[in-house]
């Protein structure tokens, strides 16, 4: 579609945020309510056609200070206590998964923050820096597969009849939406002009439902951008409530292969379940080696922490992809062919 057109389908408001009565949960989602509704801003004027190449560069500047500084410092306090959550406490999960769905425009726009002066310019993005944020956001997605295949190797994940405990399929989305954007992101190899970004503010939740996505791809140059709506799976239900002249769908389990087959307990029948992650896991996998060009390699290899963090990412990767083939290059074919088409629609 049209970007200016686009950019016209949205009122430009903060959505409201679900009380939420853990502080540190609260005060980062207000704090995030803030930060998106200035990232969309930014798109909407640049979908109006500006070029906001520097302003991308000075709100990220200030972001990743927010990030490195009071995010980090409550989301880790956060996931301490998410682990001492009653899970037949239903006001607490639902809060819980809130947090999760909400917070996760941070999880991905603090891998993909890099990516916004180009979505909002005319400038070409890199292949490098596209193959960067993937490994980025491959690193925080892998974290869902790899409680996943803990939970199934203490017999945790799948009760008698097969079924994974709602808590769990609940907070499948986010996970889906980080490999969803990996796959996206093979737009760019594509066409350069285009980026991908996480959805902000009224984008992701538009006070119109139809309109909602998780990402958005936009090609500056071209003044074309397309919303990207992620589903675990999708349904006809789905497909009905989304308007198609805005919104592309995006499957889990059809589009990303995000799924694996488990042996029931106690039976030999299996079950097919929802493996958020995979394509994170993969894509820690295929890549080939944490150094840089001209670094030793061998027994005296020097590792910075940022090449440690990728080995260990890449050994809870080999852990719980359950012997399941690479889906990447086929993922992000489908997804890349689907939304080039739909953007110049």
């Amino acid at each position: 579609m049209n970007s200016g057109s686009f950019a016209d389908a949205y009122r430009t408001a903060k959505p409201h945020n679900r009380y939420d009565p853990d502080d540190n949960r609260r005060e980062i989602l207000d704090d995030t309510s803030e930060w998106s509704f200035l990232y969309a801003e930014l798109l909407k004027k640049a979908l109006l056609g500006a070029d906001l190449g520097s302003e991308a560069n000075e709100l990220n500047i200030r972001y990743r200070s927010w990030v490195l500084g009071t995010y980090q410092r409550k989301y880790a306090t956060v996931m301490q206590e998410l682990n001492e959550v009653n899970e037949a406490d239903e006001a607490e999960i639902l809060c819980v998964n809130n947090f999760l769905s909400k917070d996760s425009f941070n999880t991905m726009n603090a891998c993909m923050m890099e990516l916004w002066p180009y979505a909002v310019s005319d400038t070409r993005v890199p292949r490098k820096l596209i193959e960067l944020v993937k490994l980025n956001l491959a690193m925080s997605g892998v974290d869902a597969p790899k409680r996943l295949a803990e939970l199934h190797e203490k017999g945790e994940l799948l009760d008698l009849n097969g079924h994974v405990p709602r808590y769990i399929s609940e907070q499948a989305g986010p996970t889906t939406e980080t490999d969803a954007a990996i796959a996206a992101l093979g737009l760019s190899r594509l066409n350069p002009d285009i980026v991908t970004l996480p959805s902000p503010s009224y984008f992701e939740h538009s006070f119109e439902r139809s309109r909602n996505s998780d990402l958005i791809a936009v090609n500056h140059r071209e003044s074309r951008v397309r919303g990207l709506q992620v589903k675990t799976q999708v349904t006809q239900a789905d497909r009905e409530q989304y308007e198609p002249s805005l919104i592309t769908l995006i499957d889990g389990s059809s589009d990303l292969d995000n799924t694996v087959s488990l042996r029931i307990p106690g039976k030999t029948a299996h079950r097919v379940v929802q493996w958020p992650g995979l394509i994170s896991a993969h894509t820690l996998l295929e890549h080939k080696q944490p150094f840089r060009a001209g670094y030793e390699t061998g027994k005296n290899v020097t590792f910075t922490g940022w090449h440690q963090a990728i080995v260990k990412a890449k050994l809870e990767a080999r852990g719980c992809t359950m012997r399941t083939k690479s889906s990447t290059i086929k993922a992000g074919a489908i997804v890349s062919s689907r939304v080039l088409h739909d953007l110049q629609q």
